[in-house]
């Protein structure tokens, strides 16, 4: 019988995956922009910016979990 791999080799092997996952909100959060400037262009400057606003936070936290996979696959 063989053993079965840990969760840092698992996480390891996955890593692209796990992170392609949770960069999958991002593009949702891109998608109204071209709808904003369609249907709704005087809200413009205020919907993308709280949009923008979100998605920088969005992607700190991503690079953040990302920094802990590195650091818990390296241990």
């Amino acid at each position: 019988m063989s053993e079965r791999p840990s969760y840092k080799e698992v996480l390891k092997q996955n890593r692209r995956t796990v992170l392609a996952i949770l960069m999958l909100p991002v593009l949702g959060m891109t998608v109204p922009i071209p709808l904003i400037m369609i249907r709704a262009p005087k809200n413009l400057a205020l919907s993308v910016g709280l949009i923008i606003l979100m998605i920088c936070q969005y992607l700190t936290l991503v690079m953040f979990i990302s920094r802990r996979m590195d650091r818990l696959i390296s241990s």
